[in-house]
């Protein structure tokens, strides 16, 4: 199934993603931001930006499909966790899944 491609002015994640997904995924784009992470997605087919430190140019990739994978790494590329995103799974409720350790349960928190 290919999504259709949005306007040039609206991303994927404004178009197909619902007011309460974005309200939890912005909180923890910038949890994970403010704590010094770099993030990467995969959206189920492709990486498709490697460790940013841009909360916009990863919103810019986020929702092309029904859902994405948010890689989390610290400073030195070390894995920290990773963050299943379903959009459209229950609104407000966009974080499936996420790895259970204390960096990403500080993470998950701060996006609630």
């Amino acid at each position: 199934m290919t999504t259709p491609t949005p306007t040039s002015a609206e991303s994927c994640y404004q178009k197909y993603t619902t007011p309460g997904d974005r309200s939890v995924a912005n909180k923890l784009l910038k949890a994970i931001k403010s704590a010094g992470f770099k993030m990467s997605v995969n959206d189920g087919e492709e990486v498709v930006i490697k460790n940013s430190t841009s909360i916009q140019a990863v919103k810019d990739v986020l929702g092309s499909t029904g859902e994405d994978y948010l890689r989390v790494t610290d400073s030195e590329d070390a894995h920290v966790g990773t963050f299943w995103m379903i959009w459209d799974n229950g609104d407000g409720e966009p974080i499936a899944d996420y790895t259970s350790n204390d960096a990403c349960e500080k993470l998950y928190n701060a996006a609630q």
